[in-house]
């Protein structure tokens, strides 16, 4: 198992960034690194060269040293110059969370259309850093010990860009086929429900009980689900229901739009139906909240019909914190909030009314 050292940069004045450390921790054990030590930093700016400090820097290569650790990984997003002087310094691979996310997904993706978005994001991260590796090799600067040498750095750089471009061609012909085949669907007179939220919130479970399938894998790990299920509602034969990609915290917006098909199957939806965990503890609880209602809204997903499943109320030790939580969903939404457990089967009934009615269709249509 390889060793990891975890880093974060903190910005004076930020209240959630242990919650966005267990984040980090979570992802890290997800896609199998053994973590060695955390390491953070408070400042009021990050250093534009290497995100931390002088002082922290040499902390963090003694540690990679001390712990005998394979790979430093740092919460907060690395510009490629950050990325490329930190790998100087600790003599070790350097990943942000935008490349952690990407191994997660890696570890969990299945099917062919998972693995073409998770490498045209990937390259798209990687492109900058190649040419900045060709530039500062072009001006004799940062002789790194794992170079590859000029043309290797010139030819990496070229075959990226060589591959980003058939990537986009492949997926844009991807997209088509997805979008007529919604198409067909909606001219053949379905609805189709879509099941959004942060991941481990329960969508795949509630899609599994509302379907009564067991099409969606059901795993406390993050991102299990990439390639979206589909799935008829009994009781509303023209409703079609839709797990797909889980959100997190930080979800960086070249990644959202490197899923451009997961992107457009949202979009397409007739219904959404947002999962919130309501047995988290409340600060959990409105952070990963927060996170998932600023992804829809830049997705603009709270401009379709949608209803919102408070997901796991046989878990809450104490009920009376439901409406508390409910009431925090209420300042991102005024859609209808039910109660519900996947589970248990509470709520589901009233669930999949509401889903129906917002959809259009009668029961049993």
């Amino acid at each position: 198992m390889p060793r990891a050292i975890l880093a974060y940069l903190i910005r004076l004045g930020e209240r959630d960034w242990q919650l966005k450390m267990n984040e980090l921790r979570l992802l890290a054990k997800t896609a199998g690194y053994e973590i060695v030590a955390e390491i953070t930093q408070k400042r009021p700016a990050p250093v534009s060269a290497t995100l931390f400090g002088k002082g922290k820097v040499e902390e963090i290569a003694r540690a990679c040293e001390e712990h005998n650790a394979d790979a430093l990984i740092v919460w907060n997003v690395l510009t490629p110059i950050q990325k490329f002087n930190l790998e100087l310094a600790v003599k070790r691979e350097v990943k942000d969370r935008y490349d952690l996310v990407l191994e997660v997904f890696e570890a969990h993706a299945t099917d062919a259309v998972s693995k073409l978005q998770i490498e045209m994001a990937r390259l798209r991260k990687m492109l900058p850093y190649y040419k900045l590796w060709v530039k500062l090799r072009k001006m004799g600067e940062h002789q790194y010990a794992h170079a590859s040498g000029m043309y290797g750095w010139e030819r990496a750089w070229r075959d990226v860009k060589a591959r980003l471009s058939r990537l986009k061609d492949e997926i844009e012909t991807l997209r088509k086929q997805k979008l007529q085949h919604f198409e067909r669907r909606k001219r053949q007179g379905f609805k189709v429900a879509t099941f959004v939220g942060y991941f481990n919130a329960g969508k795949s479970s509630l899609f599994n009980a509302l379907s009564r399938t067991s099409k969606a894998e059901v795993s406390p790990a993050p991102f299990t689900t990439l390639a979206s299920k589909f799935a008829n509602m009994p009781g509303a034969e023209k409703l079609l229901l839709m797990d797909t990609i889980g959100f997190s915290a930080g979800l960086d917006p070249r990644i959202i739009h490197s899923f451009a098909i997961n992107v457009d199957e949202m979009r397409h939806a007739d219904v959404i139906v947002w999962v919130v965990d309501v047995s988290d503890p409340y600060e959990v609880f409105e952070f990963r909240t927060r996170a998932a209602a600023e992804t829809m809204r830049h997705l603009k997903l709270f401009d379709k019909p949608h209803v919102v499943a408070a997901n796991k109320i046989d878990a809450l030790s104490n009920r009376s914190e439901l409406e508390e939580k409910i009431e925090y969903v209420r300042t991102w939404t005024d859609a209808r909030v039910i109660p519900c457990s996947a589970k248990t089967g509470e709520g589901l009934a009233d669930l999949a009314r509401e889903i129906v009615r917002l959809a259009g269709l009668s029961a049993g249509s």
